[in-house]
């Protein structure tokens, strides 16, 4: 791929200080741009949205160094993108717009022409990873609509020409969302792995995304595959401060506890998280009267 990574990751440290700020005004110009595209976002909360597009940001900008990873992740963010009704062609109007906004953001030293080209190459991997995975979701769609009419076309069939055959047994060969079809079109857009989350990232890569989080202004926390809180960013901290007298825990004592604490039944988050076909997960919980 030849991505520029050293580039890319210390321009972004810089970027973090005002990553809200900045989604901020992609989406403001993405809208006056592109007026047909408001309509997709009439329901959708504006903090929430300027939040995932920085954590999904953060995300790409980490796994730059693994070919492999970035590939998955944003093929299976371009597919989550049919959700907000987005289409292949939207992808390269928000790269447009995200590249012409940087310079803003970035002081002339950092905003080299080599630092651009770094950013252009970058985008334009995402871009047409992105329009790969929303382009193999639609097929996947299309093909269960094909299988599930089909079924209906046969159970009614069977129906008609035995009105002897059980319906039980018409179920057993009519298994609509486990067809071939599917699981061809599902394994060509995860044609790569990530890499396991037990697997230590290197030192470098591990220092600069730390960074990155740190100075990013939204809440942050992680957790491993046991459930056991990693690491929590200043900006969660000082929010779950706020509302530490709400919490079952104090803030202080997070880092290594479970996430089941927050869970009135923890096995059913256990349950939810350890399905794949269940990420990314949105929830939003109250706390208290806050």
């Amino acid at each position: 791929m030849g991505l520029n990574t050293d580039i890319i990751k210390s321009s972004f440290e810089e970027l973090a200080y005002q990553a809200d700020q900045f989604a901020e005004q992609v989406y403001a110009d993405l809208f006056n741009q592109h007026p047909h595209l408001v309509p997709a976002f009439i329901n959708v909360d504006e903090t929430d949205l300027r939040q995932r597009f920085v954590r999904g940001l953060a995300v790409v900008i980490r796994l730059t160094n693994d070919e492999q990873a970035l590939t998955t992740f944003t093929r299976q963010l371009g597919a989550r993108h049919q959700n907000y009704r987005a289409n292949a062609d939207d992808f390269p109007i928000v790269a447009e717009i995200l590249l012409n906004r940087m310079p803003q953001y970035l002081s002339a030293k950092t905003w080299t022409d080599e630092c651009q080209q770094a950013w252009s190459e970058l985008l334009e991997k995402i871009v047409s990873e992105m329009q790969f995975g929303i382009q193999q979701e639609d097929l996947l769609e299309a093909a269960n609509t094909t299988e599930q009419s089909q079924s209906r076309s046969a159970t009614t069939a069977i129906k008609k020409n035995s009105s002897q055959t059980p319906t039980t047994k018409v179920g057993k060969h009519v298994q609509p969302g486990k067809n071939t079809t599917e699981t061809e079109i599902r394994n060509m857009a995860t044609t790569t792995k990530a890499p396991k989350a037990t697997e230590a990232p290197k030192t470098n890569d591990s220092n600069q995304f730390s960074s990155m989080l740190e100075n990013i202004p939204i809440n942050v926390l992680l957790a491993n595959l046991d459930f056991e809180i990693t690491y929590m960013n200043p900006a969660s901290v000082k929010q779950l401060k706020e509302l530490e007298h709400l919490l079952p825990i104090r803030v202080d004592e997070m880092i290594g506890a479970k996430i089941d604490v927050f869970h009135e039944n923890p096995e059913h988050q256990r349950k939810m998280l350890s399905d794949p076909n269940n990420l990314p997960h949105r929830a939003q919980i109250a706390v208290g009267e806050e």
